[in-house]
């Protein structure tokens, strides 16, 4: 640090324009001097220069001139360019930019001003520094807090899992001896009051039978206790098999059940067997079950390579546009169905059925008119 920093004596910008002006003046009159003498003595300059009196007046002006512009550009660039560096160091500071570093040695408030300025910008740059530590730890606390939350919701659905597959498991045993008791005196003479008694209980049983397989369903397909086998399947003879053992329901209600197929096509799918029995008694059923009396149930089967496509149609009441996103849910029943005896798990059960086949399910509702569901599994190579 130089003896005129310590003292602080920092000459400011004021102070270097009124000197640049006194400058000049003193330049001006001193060529005025000069120019008034060789106009008096001007045989003298003539003679020692060898000049003639317009020449040598051109000469000290251009000179003066010459002079002039050079202090007026050391001044100007002594002043603006530090005030330039200075603009350019606000913008980046605008963009975000706090490693700029400015360097002005004009010993005036511009100097000062950069001073300044880059003190500012350290202190940025440290503040912005401890602000991304701060946010790193947060963050780092979040996640750990949220990978414990996880791991304990984890744990808590698969002790749910394991409670839920424990308890259809041992709820089945006693469920279908009841039934199998109920079936065994069905022949039995009894008057009406006591028949009828009887068939709501045989029809409570097959209820509470059909909840707790799919409660079982469900803890497999959630636990992944559901092997998928890859074998071939005639899609055309499981359909046949489903609307045979779908027929006596049907005709209580006056339901008609057809099967459409492509002629000559060859239906044979590579997916689980059984598994695609679930999945069509499950749709047909549903498709009688939410019909009116006297509707109608088709199954199409075609192929739709890579896939043999089977679609189950009925003209039932169909699915109010504002239910059909939940229609896939868990426990979910639309509120038309509130009449009818169900879990709420079989579409739910059904789709992860047919996803463990690498196949793909859909529908189509259109209320009052027809609801389409889609099924496409991968077709088996011929």
């Amino acid at each position: 640090m130089t003896l005129r920093e310590r003292l602080g004596l920092r000459p400011n910008i004021g102070l270097k324009v009124a000197g640049t002006v006194i400058f000049f003046e003193v330049l001006l009159i001193v060529t005025y001097m000069i120019v008034t003498q060789i106009i008096f003595d001007e045989q003298t300059y003539s003679h020692i220069l060898n000049l003639d009196r317009q020449n040598l007046i051109a000469i000290i002006l251009v000179s003066t001139l010459v002079l002039a512009g050079y202090f007026t550009y050391m001044v100007i660039t002594r002043i603006f360019g530090p005030v330039a560096l200075l603009t350019h160091g606000t913008e980046e500071i605008m963009k975000g930019n706090f490693d700029v570093h400015m360097t002005v040695k004009t010993g005036d408030e511009l100097q000062v001003l950069a001073e300044r300025f880059n003190a500012m910008a350290a202190a940025l740059r440290t503040e912005r520094v401890s602000l991304e530590n701060k946010v790193r730890e947060r963050t780092h606390a979040l996640e750990d807090a949220q990978k414990k939350e996880i791991e304990r919701q984890t744990e808590v659905l698969k002790l749910k899992d394991e409670f839920l597959f424990v308890a259809a498991h041992e709820l089945r045993t006693p469920v279908t001896s009841i039934r199998w008791s109920l079936e065994s005196i069905a022949d039995r003479r009894m008057n009406a009051e006591i028949r009828q008694a009887f068939e709501d209980a045989v029809s409570a049983s097959k209820n509470l039978a059909t909840l707790v397989e799919d409660l079982l369903n469900m803890a497999r397909l959630d636990a992944k206790r559901i092997p998928f086998k890859k074998e071939f399947v005639n899609l055309l003879d499981a359909a046949k098999g489903i609307v045979k053992e779908m027929e006596p329901i049907a005709a209580k209600k006056k339901i008609s059940i057809e099967i459409e197929e492509e002629n000559g096509l060859v239906a044979m799918a590579l997916a689980d067997d059984r598994r695609v029995d679930e999945v069509l008694t499950n749709l047909v059923s549903n498709a009688v079950k939410y019909n009116r009396d006297g509707g109608h149930v088709r199954i199409r089967i075609t192929r739709e390579d890579p896939y043999l496509r089977y679609d189950v149609i009925d003209d039932g009441p169909g699915i109010e546009p504002a239910e059909q996103k939940h229609l896939f849910e868990k426990f979910w029943r639309a509120k038309a169905s509130s009449g009818v005896e169900g879990s709420g798990l079989g579409l739910f059960i059904v789709k992860r059925l047919v996803e463990g086949m690498n196949g793909t399910i859909s529908f189509k509702s259109v209320p009052n008119k027809e609801t389409v569901f889609t099924v496409k599994l991968p077709a088996a190579k011929s």
